[in-house]
């Protein structure tokens, strides 16, 4: 950002990806071309109207699409809220990234260029031809390992500030997968606005990921020092959803309270999506000892 560079990929990454002789694979956590829209002006955000995520843009159908209930509207050219005509994309996707990649090597690039992600996955991807495949998580079962000497992950401080106390572990199982399956010699890039995060300071010295975290698990009463149990509940009403769940709730805690079980109970809790799958979802959290 110093250097006035406000794009997705830094210069470094680019340059790298130019310089690849073999296969490139190109890591985003996101669907579509700009994760959320919103207004220069006023700061709104498009949001969806069932489950109040943010819509994602998808450049090629000119929609904005809530990869959770579905829900798909036309791309906003005026803020409905102050009447702005400046929109502003924040984030990146897979399409947005594709659509970099394809500028910086060109039309008369050498590799073929591909996006495999929920929404667009072949299933046959043989070619001789060198190539830049650019997905998510479920990518990785269909990359050349043994023809791939560029690795780059891309954003990974949205994926680890995701609110779920599994999110940082995730991240740290994802690096050292593509450490296990790249080849040796294979340059692998973690791009991360933030490089003081736990997972990078813990990229040389790894006994301090698992340190910090069981600490802070422990003081939290999060496993391995307790166990946890969840029970959630859907309905296409929010309120009945809510109520159900506070009954059973309070059901739980009496019987907890009758029996003298030092469990801790937490919940009603709004889940994230609030609205999957044509419900509305909340759900109770049980933290047991592990010698109950």
């Amino acid at each position: 950002r110093l250097g006035g560079n406000y794009g997705a990929l830094a210069e470094e990454t680019k340059q790298a990806i130019v310089d690849a002789k073999q296969d490139v694979f190109i890591y985003v956590n996101r669907l579509g071309f700009a994760t959320s829209v919103g207004c220069n002006d006023c700061g709104h955000l498009e949001e969806c109207p069932n489950c109040k995520n943010a819509l994602v843009y998808h450049e090629k159908t000119l929609t904005l699409h809530c990869h959770y209930c579905r829900t798909q509207k036309p791309m906003i050219l005026v803020c409905p809220k102050c009447h702005s005509s400046l929109t502003k994309l924040y984030g990146a996707g897979t399409e947005f990234i594709e659509k970099e990649v394809r500028r910086i090597l060109g039309a008369n690039g050498h590799k073929e260029i591909i996006r495999l992600d929920s929404e667009n996955f072949p299933p046959d991807l043989e070619t001789e031809k060198s190539r830049v495949v650019i997905g998510t998580k479920m990518a990785l079962r269909r990359i050349r390992w043994d023809k791939t000497d560029l690795v780059i992950l891309i954003d990974i401080d949205r994926q680890m500030n995701i609110p779920e106390y599994l999110a940082q572990e995730e991240v740290w199982h994802l690096i050292h997968e593509v450490y296990y399956r790249k080849q040796a010699e294979a340059k692998f890039i973690i791009q991360a606005f933030e490089k003081t995060n736990l997972i990078c300071r813990s990229l040389s010295e790894p006994d301090r990921f698992y340190r910090t975290t069981l600490n802070s698990r422990r003081a939290l009463g999060y496993p391995p020092y307790l166990y946890l149990t969840r029970y959630f509940y859907g309905n296409i009403n929010a309120m009945a959803a809510q109520k159900e769940t506070q009954r059973v709730a309070e059901d739980i805690q009496h019987g907890l309270t009758k029996s003298q079980k030092k469990i801790i109970l937490l919940g009603p809790i709004e889940m994230h999506p609030k609205f999957y799958r044509g419900q509305f979802w909340y759900e109770i959290i049980a933290k047991l000892p592990v010698d109950t």
